[in-house]
C-alpha cells in the first residue's frame, strides 16, 4: 500500500484506488452559511492549511482543511466527506489501511463529520 503524509493539521494521508486518491484526516469545521471568498481565505491561512474540502448539503455545511499531500493534486478526494452520510447518524469506525496506519472516522447528528473525527495514526492512537 502506498500511503502519503503529511503532519501539520494533524496526520493526513492519501489512499490511491483505481483512478482517484482518497484524503484522510481533515480537520471539520460546520458553518451556518456557505463561507464567501474572503471567510475561507482568512480560514485557510488561520490554519495554515493548503487544501479545503467543502460539503454543502440540506443536512450540512462544513469546511474541511489539510496542509496537503505532496505531488499530483488533480483527482483527490475527501473520503469522510463521501462516506459522512452513507449510515444513520450518529456512527463512527476505525479502518486498517495497512503499514501500521489506522482511520477513525465519527459522525454526529446532521451527519457532520466531528472536528476531529477524522483522524489518521497509529492503532493505539486511535483507540
Amino acid at each position: 500500500m502506498n500511503l502519503e503524509t503529511s503532519k501539520s493539521l494533524g496526520e493526513s494521508v492519501t489512499l490511491p484506488v483505481g483512478k482517484h486518491r482518497w484524503l484522510m484526516g481533515m480537520k471539520w469545521r460546520s458553518n451556518d452559511d456557505a463561507p464567501d471568498k474572503d471567510q475561507l481565505k482568512a480560514e485557510v491561512e488561520s490554519l495554515g492549511a493548503k487544501w479545503v474540502a467543502t460539503r454543502l448539503s440540506d443536512e450540512v455545511i462544513q469546511l474541511g482543511f489539510s496542509e496537503g499531500i505532496s505531488g499530483d493534486r488533480s483527482k483527490v478526494y475527501s473520503l469522510a466527506a463521501l462516506l459522512a452520510d452513507s449510515y444513520k447518524h450518529p456512527w463512527a469506525g476505525s479502518f486498517d489501511l495497512g503499514e501500521g496506519a489506522w482511520w477513525y472516522i465519527a459522525v454526529r447528528d446532521n451527519y457532520s463529520i466531528m472536528p476531529s473525527g477524522d483522524l489518521v495514526g497509529t492503532k493505539e492512537q486511535i483507540e
